[in-house]
Protein backbone atom coordinates (compact mmCIF):
# COMPACT_ATOMS: atom_id res chain seq x y z
CA UNK A 1 0.00 0.00 0.00
CA UNK A 2 2.58 2.44 0.74
CA UNK A 3 4.27 1.88 -2.63
CA UNK A 4 1.33 2.20 -4.05
CA UNK A 5 0.96 5.57 -2.70
CA UNK A 6 4.73 6.57 -3.43
CA UNK A 7 3.67 5.53 -6.91
CA UNK A 8 0.63 7.75 -7.25
CA UNK A 9 2.21 10.95 -5.88
CA UNK A 10 5.42 10.19 -7.73
CA UNK A 11 2.80 10.19 -10.95
CA UNK A 12 0.81 12.96 -9.96
CA UNK A 13 4.30 15.35 -9.18
CA UNK A 14 5.21 14.48 -12.43
CA UNK A 15 1.88 15.44 -14.23
CA UNK A 16 1.96 18.35 -11.98
CA UNK A 17 5.46 19.62 -13.52
CA UNK A 18 4.85 18.30 -16.94
CA UNK A 19 1.88 20.63 -17.51
CA UNK A 20 3.59 23.42 -15.70
CA UNK A 21 6.64 23.27 -18.06
CA UNK A 22 4.56 23.18 -21.59
CA UNK A 23 2.58 25.67 -19.96
CA UNK A 24 5.78 28.53 -19.54
CA UNK A 25 6.17 31.64 -21.42
CA UNK A 26 8.99 34.25 -21.59
CA UNK A 27 7.32 37.89 -21.37
CA UNK A 28 8.49 41.41 -20.35
CA UNK A 29 11.03 43.21 -22.26
CA UNK A 30 13.31 42.22 -24.49
CA UNK A 31 15.32 42.96 -28.08
CA UNK A 32 16.27 40.95 -30.63
CA UNK A 33 19.62 40.55 -31.78
CA UNK A 34 20.18 38.78 -35.98
CA UNK A 35 23.65 37.25 -36.43
CA UNK A 36 25.48 36.15 -39.41
CA UNK A 37 27.16 33.16 -39.04
CA UNK A 38 31.03 33.89 -40.44
CA UNK A 39 32.55 30.35 -39.66
CA UNK A 40 31.42 26.39 -38.38
CA UNK A 41 34.27 24.16 -37.43
CA UNK A 42 33.22 20.62 -36.39
CA UNK A 43 35.63 18.54 -33.76
CA UNK A 44 34.69 14.52 -32.40
CA UNK A 45 33.35 16.48 -29.30
CA UNK A 46 31.58 19.35 -30.26
CA UNK A 47 31.01 22.37 -32.97
CA UNK A 48 32.32 25.71 -32.98
CA UNK A 49 30.08 28.66 -34.42
CA UNK A 50 31.41 32.20 -34.86
CA UNK A 51 28.72 34.65 -35.41
CA UNK A 52 28.50 38.86 -35.70
CA UNK A 53 25.71 41.75 -36.07
CA UNK A 54 24.12 43.79 -33.45
CA UNK A 55 21.79 43.43 -31.14
CA UNK A 56 20.06 46.07 -29.67
CA UNK A 57 22.37 48.92 -27.35
CA UNK A 58 24.93 46.43 -27.30
CA UNK A 59 26.01 47.57 -31.18
CA UNK A 60 27.91 45.23 -32.66
CA UNK A 61 28.63 41.89 -31.01
CA UNK A 62 31.08 38.81 -31.94
CA UNK A 63 29.98 35.78 -30.18
CA UNK A 64 31.40 32.15 -30.28
CA UNK A 65 29.50 29.40 -29.17
CA UNK A 66 30.48 26.01 -28.43
CA UNK A 67 27.89 23.24 -28.77
CA UNK A 68 28.30 20.23 -27.08
CA UNK A 69 26.58 16.82 -28.02
CA UNK A 70 25.13 14.79 -24.81
CA UNK A 71 23.60 11.95 -27.31
CA UNK A 72 25.33 10.32 -30.40
CA UNK A 73 22.73 11.53 -32.71
CA UNK A 74 23.73 15.16 -31.55
CA UNK A 75 20.43 16.30 -31.43
CA UNK A 76 20.68 18.08 -28.44
CA UNK A 77 23.50 19.30 -25.38
CA UNK A 78 24.93 22.43 -23.83
CA UNK A 79 26.09 25.31 -24.98
CA UNK A 80 28.55 27.62 -24.09
CA UNK A 81 30.59 30.61 -25.61
CA UNK A 82 31.82 34.00 -25.04
CA UNK A 83 30.69 37.54 -26.66
CA UNK A 84 31.77 40.80 -27.03
CA UNK A 85 29.67 43.84 -28.27
CA UNK A 86 30.78 47.60 -28.52
CA UNK A 87 28.27 49.88 -28.96
CA UNK A 88 28.47 53.42 -30.42
CA UNK A 89 29.92 55.37 -27.89
CA UNK A 90 32.55 52.90 -27.68
CA UNK A 91 31.31 51.29 -24.63
CA UNK A 92 32.48 47.43 -24.20
CA UNK A 93 30.53 44.73 -22.76
CA UNK A 94 31.54 41.05 -22.40
CA UNK A 95 29.50 38.03 -21.47
CA UNK A 96 29.90 34.52 -20.81
CA UNK A 97 26.72 32.29 -22.43
CA UNK A 98 25.51 29.29 -20.79
CA UNK A 99 22.76 27.02 -21.75
CA UNK A 100 21.28 23.56 -24.04
CA UNK A 101 20.00 23.61 -27.07
CA UNK A 102 18.14 20.76 -29.09
CA UNK A 103 18.72 20.27 -33.36
CA UNK A 104 15.96 19.97 -35.35
CA UNK A 105 17.94 18.77 -38.94
CA UNK A 106 19.35 22.64 -39.78
CA UNK A 107 17.99 24.40 -37.46
CA UNK A 108 19.38 25.18 -33.46
CA UNK A 109 17.16 25.80 -31.10
CA UNK A 110 18.73 27.62 -28.14
CA UNK A 111 17.97 28.52 -24.45
CA UNK A 112 21.04 30.19 -22.50
CA UNK A 113 21.64 32.42 -19.39
CA UNK A 114 24.07 35.14 -20.21
CA UNK A 115 25.92 36.92 -17.43
CA UNK A 116 27.17 40.45 -18.69
CA UNK A 117 30.28 42.30 -17.33
CA UNK A 118 27.96 45.15 -16.58
CA UNK A 119 26.55 42.97 -14.16
CA UNK A 120 23.16 42.01 -15.84
CA UNK A 121 21.93 39.27 -16.70
CA UNK A 122 20.08 37.88 -19.72
CA UNK A 123 17.99 35.30 -20.60
CA UNK A 124 18.10 34.30 -24.24
CA UNK A 125 16.22 31.96 -26.86
CA UNK A 126 16.22 31.65 -30.20
CA UNK A 127 17.45 29.50 -33.40
CA UNK A 128 20.75 29.11 -35.35
CA UNK A 129 20.06 28.08 -39.18
CA UNK A 130 23.26 26.53 -40.21
CA UNK A 131 22.00 26.13 -43.47
CA UNK A 132 21.28 30.10 -43.90
CA UNK A 133 23.73 30.82 -41.36
CA UNK A 134 21.97 33.09 -39.25
CA UNK A 135 21.27 33.49 -35.45
CA UNK A 136 18.12 34.97 -34.73
CA UNK A 137 17.55 35.06 -30.78
CA UNK A 138 15.42 37.02 -28.24
CA UNK A 139 17.00 38.78 -25.45
CA UNK A 140 15.62 38.78 -22.21
CA UNK A 141 17.16 41.78 -19.66
CA UNK A 142 16.65 40.43 -16.39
Amino acid sequence: MKTLLKKVFYMGSLMFLSSMALGYSISGDSFKANLEIDTINFGEEYALISASGRAGEYGAVYADYKLMPSNDERNSGTISGLARAINDDGVLTGANLTGVYKRNGGIISIYMLDELTNGVIHYVEGTINVVSKKIDIEVYPK
